[in-house]
């Protein structure tokens, strides 16, 4: 094989390797999540909120806030 014909197979898996990146990239930022989001109002503490993953930093950094979803849901007290 020639030497142009090997750059040409190692460029095609670069172009391969960064369109799959991208598109992992895509996927992360649209899928969505639940988060307990804290209101603030004791007799209704927590609220459930979806967001989409690059939305979450926002959420984790509130200290009140509770990531991920206890399996019983937001709880009904502060804790």
């Amino acid at each position: 094989m020639s030497n142009l014909g090997k750059k040409t197979i190692k460029l095609v898996a670069l172009v391969q390797i960064l369109a799959i990146s991208l598109l992992t990239a895509c996927t992360l930022s649209t899928q969505q999540v639940t988060v307990c989001h804290a209101t603030g109002d004791p007799a209704n503490p927590y609220q459930e909120v979806t967001v989409s993953k690059a939305q979450l930093n926002d959420y984790i950094g509130q200290s009140n806030d509770i990531y991920p979803v206890p399996a019983s849901g937001c709880p009904t007290s502060k804790p």
